[in-house]
C-alpha cells in the first residue's frame, strides 16, 4: 500500500508488531542472536520403535530431518541395522536413537 499523497509505504498498524524480541516464521523462531527449528519437536516427541514398519517410519522421519542432525550417519548405524523387537530402552540401538534425536 503506498499514500499517495506522499508517495511513501503506509505501515498496517493492524499487522506491524513493533519492539519484539523473538518472531515465529515459517517453522523457526527467530531472536537475537539465536535461531531454533520448532518444526523439530515431532523428532523429539517420537517414541522406541517397536517394530520394523515403526522402524522405517521413524528411519523415514529422521532422513527428512537429516538437514538438522549432524553426524547422522554415524549415529544412526546401528539403528538402522536393527532387525531384532522390540528395542529395549537399555540396548544400544535404543542409545542411537536418543543420539539422533538430541
Amino acid at each position: 500500500m503506498v499514500n499517495k499523497s506522499f508517495g511513501t509505504p503506509a505501515l498496517n498498524e493492524e499487522k506491524s508488531k513493533i519492539h519484539m524480541t523473538s518472531l515465529r516464521m515459517l517453522g523457526y523462531l527467530v531472536s537475537y542472536q539465536n535461531l531454533k527449528a520448532e518444526r523439530l519437536q515431532a523428532l523429539f516427541d517420537l517414541p522406541i520403535p517397536s517394530s520394523s514398519k515403526e522402524l522405517k517410519r521413524v528411519c523415514g522421519m529422521f532422513a527428512y530431518y537429516v538437514k538438522w542432525i549432524p553426524n547422522f550417519s554415524q549415529k544412526a548405524t546401528p539403528l538402522l541395522q536393527a532387525s531384532d523387537f522390540p528395542i529395549g530402552p537399555e540396548a544400544e540401538r535404543a542409545y542411537c536413537f536418543y543420539r539422533v534425536k538430541e
